[in-house]
């Protein structure tokens, strides 16, 4: 008797690209956070002890940046940024 397969159960492919998904909109999620710590911050660049906490989860983020590609960098500073004007305005 054959087993039949359980429908319920994801293969390796869904499972590589809901992976794959996750990560990036973690990555783009430091975005809107920059947002909202700049408007709690009230528009300062330094960061002060409670909004660091917010700050943290995005640190691997920041830190793979010091070793990124040039052209990377400038993307990632160009949509930084528009999230910190938006919250500037």
């Amino acid at each position: 008797m054959a087993k039949e397969p359980d429908a319920k159960r994801w293969g390796w492919g869904t499972r590589a690209l809901a992976g794959i998904l996750t990560l990036v909109l973690y990555v783009l999620s430091a975005g809107p956070m920059t947002f909202v710590v700049v408007k709690l911050n009230g528009g300062r660049t330094t960061v002060g002890w409670p909004l660091r906490i917010l700050v943290l989860p995005y640190a691997p983020v920041y830190r793979s940046l010091d070793h990124a590609p040039a052209p990377i960098v400038r993307a990632w500073e160009a949509y930084d940024t528009f999230f910190y004007r938006l919250a500037m305005r």
